[in-house]
C-alpha cells in the first residue's frame, strides 16, 4: 500500500534525523531549532494516522504542553507532559539553562519511534482507518493546529497546516484510484485552495472564519460521503469498544461526539421512559433525606444547569458548600467530574452526592424503599426498566439519573449554525471568531 510505506519510511527520516540530531552541538541555538523545524514537518506527515492509531504513542512524541491527570479515590497523579511542544517551550525560553532537559527530551523520541515503526509493520492499515483518519484530522487542524495550541512558542501553525494538507490532497489522489469519486475530484480542489490561503497568510491574520466554514468543514463532510460512498465498513460497523466520537460528518454536527461513550458498565442505548424517569427525579427533592434538596437545586435548567451563585447553599439551607455548581450542559463529554476530579464516572458522581452530608445526606438503600412505596414511582420504573429486577434499584436510579444528565447537550448555537451554514455570522462576530480562534 503506497500510504502504509510512505508512514514506514517517513519513521525511518525520523529515526535518522533525531540519530543526527543529537550528535550536533547542543549549544547552537540555530542549528538545534532547524533540526527540531526538520523533524517536526517529517513528524506532521503522518501524525494524521499516528493519532487516529495510537493517541499515546502520539502524545510522546507531540503531546499538549500541559500535565495530565490520573485520579482515584484519595490521590491525583500528573503525568508530566513531553514531547516536540515540550521542546519548543523549552528551547525558547532559557535554550542554555534547559541544554539537558532538552537532550533527555530528544533522548525520548526515540523508542517511541521503534515502537510506531515496529507497529505500522506488523498491523498495516486499513482502508476504513485512511479515510477516518482523514476525516479527524480535519477536527485536530481546527481545534489543536491552527488554534496555535500546537506550537505554544513559535506558532508553527500555518506551517503545520500545509503538511498536513498537502498529505491530505496526496493521500487523497491515491485513495481516488482505487475509489473514485466526485467528492475525490472536490476535496482535492477544495485543498488546493486551502493551501492558497495559508500561503497567503500568517498566524495573526489567517481568515479562520472563511477557512472554517466555507472551506475545512465542507472537505470534512466531503469525506464522510466518500467514506460512505465506497461501502467501506466504518469504526462502529467492526469495533465493539465505544469511542468519543459520533456518527456526524463534521464537527460541528450535533452527533459528532457520543454522549454515552463514556459510560461504564453499561452501553446500551436509553429508552425514552428511562430518560424521561431520570428527568422526574432530578427535579424531586424526594432523593434527599429531609426533602429539602434535588439535583435541580444547585443546576437550574434556565442558568444552563447552573445556580448562578459563588457557593450553593448546603442541605437544608443551614450552609454553604465549598465549591460552586458547574453547568451540566454537555457534561456528557467530560472524563472526570467536581473540580478536583476525584470521580471519573458520571454514574459514581452521582454516588457522592447522594452520600455527602451536605447535599442529599441520604443512602440507596432509602431512597429504594420511598421510591418503591410511590404508586406512580412503581409504575414509571416498571415501564423503564421492564427486564429488571427488582425495577427499583440503587443501578436503576442512577442509570435514569445518568441518562437524563447525557441528555442535556447543547450543538445548537449561533456558533453551531454558523459552521452548519444554516446562519451566517455578521462582520464584526466573523472578526471576534478569527481573533477567539486565532491571535487573542
Amino acid at each position: 500500500m503506497v500510504i502504509q510505506d510512505r508512514i514506514c519510511n517517513e519513521l525511518d527520516t525520523l529515526m535518522a534525523i533525531q540519530e543526527e540530531w543529537l550528535e550536533k552541538s547542543p549549544n547552537d541555538f540555530d542549528d538545534q531549532k532547524q533540526f527540531y523545524l526538520q523533524f517536526r514537518a517529517h513528524y506532521k506527515a503522518i501524525e494524521t494516522y499516528i493519532v487516529f492509531r495510537y493517541p499515546e504513542l502520539d502524545k510522546a512524541i507531540n503531546g499538549g504542553p500541559v500535565p495530565s491527570f490520573e485520579t482515584d479515590v484519595h490521590v491525583l497523579h500528573v503525568d508530566d507532559p513531553h514531547g516536540l511542544q515540550i521542546l519548543e517551550e523549552l528551547m525558547e525560553t532559557d535554550f542554555e539553562k534547559n541544554e539537558q532537559i532538552i537532550l533527555d527530551e530528544k533522548m525520548r523520541l526515540k523508542p517511541v519511534l521503534k515502537k510506531l515503526k515496529a507497529a505500522f509493520q506488523s498491523i498495516p492499515l486499513q482502508t476504513w482507518e485512511l479515510f477516518e483518519a482523514q476525516h479527524m484530522a480535519i477536527t485536530r487542524l481546527i481545534n489543536l493546529g491552527l488554534s496555535g495550541f500546537d506550537s505554544p512558542a513559535w506558532l508553527l501553525s500555518i506551517q503545520d497546516a500545509r503538511v498536513v494538507l498537502t498529505q491530505m490532497n496526496s493521500d487523497a489522489l491515491v485513495l481516488a484510484k482505487t475509489f473514485p469519486s466526485s467528492f475525490a475530484d472536490s476535496i482535492v480542489e477544495e485543498l488546493d485552495h486551502c493551501l492558497m490561503a495559508l500561503g497567503k497568510s500568517e498566524f495573526d491574520n489567517l481568515p479562520r472564519y472563511d477557512l472554517y466554514r466555507n472551506w475545512l468543514i465542507p472537505i470534512q463532510m466531503k469525506w464522510w460521503y466518500w467514506h460512505s460512498e465506497s461501502g467501506i465498513e466504518r469504526y462502529w460497523d467492526i469495533q465493539a469498544v465505544p469511542r468519543g466520537l459520533g456518527r456526524g460528518n463534521h464537527l460541528f454536527a450535533a452527533d459528532y461526539l457520543d454522549p454515552l461513550a463514556s459510560m461504564k458498565g453499561n452501553t446500551e442505548e436509553p429508552n425514552v421512559h428511562q430518560v424521561e424517569l431520570g428527568r422526574l427525579l432530578f427535579f424531586d427533592p424526594i432523593l434527599s433525606s429531609d426533602g429539602s434538596m434535588a439535583c435541580v437545586s444547585c443546576h437550574q435548567p434556565d442558568l444552563a444547569y447552573s445556580d448562578g451563585k459563588i457557593v450553593p447553599n448546603s442541605k437544608g439551607g443551614a450552609g454553604q458548600l465549598k465549591r460552586n455548581s458547574p453547568s451540566l450542559l454537555n457534561s456528557a463529554y467530560q472524563s472526570n467530574f467536581f473540580w478536583d476530579m476525584r470521580s471519573r464516572d458520571l454514574n459514581d458522581q452521582i454516588s457522592h452526592v447522594v452520600f455527602s452530608s451536605d447535599e442529599f445526606d441520604n443512602d440507596f438503600n432509602k431512597i429504594v424503599q420511598t421510591l418503591s412505596e410511590s404508586v406512580q414511582y412503581t409504575a414509571l420504573f416498571e415501564k423503564a426498566f421492564p427486564t429488571y429486577r427488582p425495577a427499583i434499584s440503587p443501578g436503576t436510579i442512577k442509570l435514569s439519573l445518568e441518562f437524563f444528565i447525557r441528555s442535556l447537550n447543547s450543538w445548537n448555537s449561533k456558533l453551531d449554525l454558523a459552521m452548519r451554514g444554516e446562519l451566517n455570522l455578521n462582520p464584526d462576530e466573523q472578526k471576534g471568531f478569527d481573533l477567539f480562534f486565532g491571535k487573542a
